[in-house]
């Protein structure tokens, strides 16, 4: 019914609007590295897989799959899924992972497909929130409450003492996770709510966000040391960041969660979904070839 085709680098351009990707962004894309299965019904397009190729670690990441509306409900997301598989087994590859976002709590349709090919059960990797005043303004963020050892400051006023705490413990213990350094670089860091977190002045966590539009702050990067998350320390840097964003113009924030931060997403849930104008969970799932 349905012929599926592995498009070329002059292809994939047609296929932007399905991509949901500009022509450039594609363009700039190391065509080495992504994978593309296009179906088509009589000549007219009617879904298409992307796939990122690590040939590092021999692995198949699948990125986007997309159907049109009155092509679905026939197996051609199955289909799609199919070929990549077979591309992997035809190329010696040794596993495959798949990540896709679900409203919170419900079931995406995808998941019945992934059962079918014998995938793993779906696990969570992060956890997104995106509102705007309704959650900055909200009473629930009371004032910050916290012992006399423990001091907040501006990440604009981080010290070279601090930052060589965190690199030599770092070098020791390697107890930050990398996506959660905070000396690494990062673009269009917000001064205005970055905070940090210390204890008897040795620093115990901080928020880093970064401004993703004129109207939008990402809080991109929250980490509380581990004898101290028990005590709600990141709850805490977490409220007074918002407190911070709630005294300017920016309305609209983004919260990411890590999908194994149990006490973070489930404040989460708990105080902030309500508020949301959507949270999302970015899901992830693998099979061996």
């Amino acid at each position: 019914m349905f012929e599926i085709k592995k498009l070329n680098n002059k292809e994939i351009i047609d296929y932007s609007i399905l991509l949901n990707q500009n022509k450039n962004s594609i363009k700039q894309q190391n065509s080495h590295e992504y994978i593309y299965f296009a179906s088509l019904l009589f000549g007219k397009k009617a879904g298409i897989i992307k796939a990122f190729k690590n040939n590092k670690d021999n692995i198949i990441t699948i990125e986007y799959i997309f159907v049109i509306k009155k092509f679905r409900k026939k197996g051609l997301g199955s289909i799609l899924i199919q070929h990549i598989l077979d591309y992997a087994k035809e190329n010696s590859i040794n596993k495959i992972n798949i990540k896709y976002y679900r409203i919170l709590g419900k079931t995406h349709e995808i998941e019945y497909v992934l059962k079918k090919l014998k995938f793993s059960k779906p696990q969570m990797i992060n956890l997104s929130c995106y509102s705007d005043a309704r959650v900055i303004n909200k009473k629930w963020l009371i004032e910050d409450k916290i012992p006399k050892e423990f001091k907040f400051f501006m990440w604009k006023d981080i010290t070279l003492n601090i930052k060589n705490q965190i690199k030599n413990h770092e070098e020791k213990e390697k107890w930050i996770e990398l996506m959660l350094n905070p000396l690494e670089k990062i673009e269009n860091i917000e001064y205005t709510n970055s905070v940090g977190l210390l204890y008897k002045n040795k620093i115990a966590g901080w928020i880093i966000c970064q401004r993703l539009s004129e109207d939008v702050i990402l809080y991109r990067n929250l980490y509380v040391l581990q004898k101290f998350r028990s005590l709600a320390r990141g709850i805490q840097l977490l409220n007074h960041s918002i407190k911070l964003q709630s005294k300017t113009n920016i309305k609209h924030g983004l919260w990411v969660v890590a999908g194994n931060n149990i006490l973070m997403k489930n404040f989460v849930k708990r105080r902030m979904a309500k508020d949301c104008i959507y949270i999302k969970e970015e899901m992830g799932s693998w099979v061996l070839v």
